[in-house]
């Protein structure tokens, strides 16, 4: 197995006992179709997607059938979230332990929390750090857009000028990329984070690889830090 593949099961079987916890918690309290329909939707659903790599099919299709509803009456909510924990469990059984996530303090986070503020906390207990360099480029103004609070999301709180460094922090997860110009965007599940630039000439590279005129991935998961170098030709 390879290590980057390794250590993105070791974050889905984290997150999946995050999502366990909350699960339970839950369980019983559904009343409506909607509100099973729609608490899959936003917690379940956007797991699978950006694990779906190191997830595979038949633990995919195991996961999504137990969470379907026979019909929408509260009995079947009920089965189909009993059915949910169970294989949860089982997909928790199959991907590796260890890593950050053996660490005491975040399994303490786990264990204690219910509901979802605890994946809020696991997010930001395991952000990792981006350094934003600007070499010769005129101020440049960070942004993002997103329907919802981010967890484990800092951007640099002041513009970065020449010569200045900014300090970003971002959730363990893999962004796609599309630099072009004097715009980067960086995109994961419903974020789009933005950086606008304003100068000419410029050179965006992500730790040493550059990211110009083309549609990249970058894995933030696979490092605690990562740098952002922005060269312009003033």
């Amino acid at each position: 197995m390879k290590k980057e593949e390794k250590v993105k099961k070791k974050k889905a079987r984290v997150l999946l006992l995050v999502f366990l916890k909350n699960l339970k918690g839950k369980c019983g309290i559904f009343t409506k179709a909607e509100e099973w329909d729609k608490f899959i939707k936003d917690n379940l659903l956007p797991f699978l997607h950006e694990f779906e790599q190191v997830i595979p099919d038949n633990w995919q299709e195991k996961i999504k059938n137990a969470s379907k509803l026979k019909d929408k009456s509260k009995k079947a909510i009920d089965a189909s979230c009993k059915a949910l924990q169970k294989n949860i469990k089982g997909l928790i059984k199959y991907l590796p332990k260890g890593g950050i996530f053996s660490n005491p303090w975040i399994k303490t986070l786990i264990g204690v929390a219910a509901g979802g503020g605890i994946l809020v906390s696991v997010l930001n207990a395991t952000a990792v750090t981006v350094n934003i360099f600007n070499h010769g480029c005129e101020t440049i103004y960070p942004s993002i857009y997103s329907f919802v609070r981010i967890p484990g999301l800092i951007l640099p709180d002041s513009p970065i000028e020449d010569g200045g460094t900014g300090i970003a922090q971002l959730p363990p997860l893999k962004f796609r990329v599309e630099a072009e110009q004097n715009k980067i965007n960086l995109k994961a599940l419903n974020m789009n984070l933005g950086f606008g630039l304003e100068s000419a000439g410029i050179e965006l590279v992500f730790d040493g690889v550059s990211l110009m005129n083309k549609t990249s991935e970058v894995d933030l998961g696979s490092s605690r830090i990562h740098t952002l170098d922005i060269n312009c030709n003033l």
